[in-house]
C-alpha cells in the first residue's frame, strides 16, 4: 500500500474489489446486483481523500454533518466524487453518492460506507448486503498539525465568509503535507475548502451542520459478521451472487426476459 506522501497526489489506496451495500438486493433472493469488475474495482476503493492527512482538519468536534465534493485529476480529466460526511472527534463516516441508471441493474458496488479514525489510522468498510464489515488500516499516521492564517484574505464559500489559511500536517512516513484552506468564521473555523499545495486535488464541503453524533454510528452494527479484510468480504459477496444466479439458471428462470423475439415479429 502506498504511503501518505505528496498529500493528495499519492494518497494511499486500498483495493476492495467489488464491495457493496446493495441493500436488500441479495437478501431478496434471485439474482443479486450486477457485477462489473472493471467499474466496481474503481468505485470500491477506500476513498483516497478519507485516509489522507487533510482529514485531520475536520476532527475535534462533538459532531457535524456535511456534503463533500472531491475533485482529483484522472486520465479522462477531472474526476469528481460526492457524498455525505459525518464526524465526531477523530472519527469520520463517509456515505458516497452513486450514479443511478434506469437502464441497468443495481451494481454490487453501490452504497458501500466507510469509517475512518484519523488518530488511529484505521477504519471499517460496512456491507449491508452481506450484513458484514471488514477492517482496514495504513501504517502512516498524522503526527502534527499547524495552521497559519493569511491576514486580511477572505473569500465566500457556500454563503459563508471564509478566512484563508495555510496548513502543514506532519506525517510519520514521508514529508509534511501542505494545504491551502478556507475556514468559515461562523462554522467553528471548519474548512469549506481544502486544496493541496500542488493544486492537484480539491475538497469542498457544504451544508455543514453541527449536531451531536452518537459513537455507535462509527462502530460495526450489531449482528454484522466480521471479515478479515475487505478482499475477503468481497469474495464472500461474489460467492453468494454466483450461487444465487446458479439457482435461477437451474430453475429455468433466465436473468433476462425473453422479449426480444416478440418485439421484432412482424404483425400478421
Amino acid at each position: 500500500m502506498k504511503q501518505m506522501q505528496n498529500a493528495f497526489r499519492n494518497w494511499p489506496r486500498v483495493q476492495c474489489l467489488a464491495l457493496g451495500l446493495a441493500i436488500l438486493a441479495l437478501i431478496a433472493g434471485c439474482a443479486g446486483p450486477a457485477i462489473d469488475p472493471q467499474r466496481d474495482n474503481e468505485a470500491l476503493e477506500i476513498p483516497g481523500f478519507l485516509i489522507s492527512p487533510a482529514m485531520a482538519l475536520m476532527t475535534n468536534t462533538d459532531g457535524f454533518t456535511a456534503r463533500v465534493e472531491v475533485q482529483t485529476p484522472s486520465s479522462l480529466g477531472i474526476k469528481t466524487q460526492t457524498g455525505r460526511v459525518f464526524g465526531r472527534g477523530s472519527r469520520l463516516l463517509f456515505l458516497p453518492d452513486y450514479r443511478k441508471s434506469a437502464f441497468s441493474k443495481q451494481r454490487a458496488a453501490e452504497k458501500t460506507s466507510f469509517v475512518w479514525d484519523v488518530a488511529e489510522s484505521k477504519g471499517y468498510v460496512f456491507n449491508e448486503a452481506l450484513q458484514g464489515y471488514a477492517p482496514y488500516s495504513i501504517s502512516a499516521r498524522v503526527t502534527s498539525l499547524k495552521v497559519t492564517d493569511v491576514e486580511s484574505v477572505f473569500n465566500e464559500f457556500d454563503g459563508h465568509r471564509c478566512h484563508r489559511g495555510e496548513a502543514s500536517i506532519g506525517i510519520s512516513e514521508g514529508p509534511e503535507a501542505l494545504f491551502t484552506i478556507w475556514r468559515a468564521t461562523d462554522l467553528k473555523a471548519l474548512p469549506l475548502q481544502i486544496k493541496a499545495a500542488n493544486g492537484q486535488c480539491v475538497i469542498n464541503f457544504s451544508k455543514i451542520s453541527f449536531e451531536r453524533i452518537g459513537a455507535s454510528l462509527f462502530n460495526p452494527p450489531e449482528g454484522f459478521t466480521r471479515h478479515a479484510s475487505p478482499e475477503m468480504m468481497q469474495g464472500t459477496l461474489l460467492e453468494r451472487q454466483i450461487s444465487a444466479k446458479k439457482k435461477r439458471y437451474e430453475s429455468g428462470d433466465s436473468d433476462i426476459e425473453n422479449t426480444s423475439d416478440q418485439s421484432h415479429k412482424t404483425p400478421k
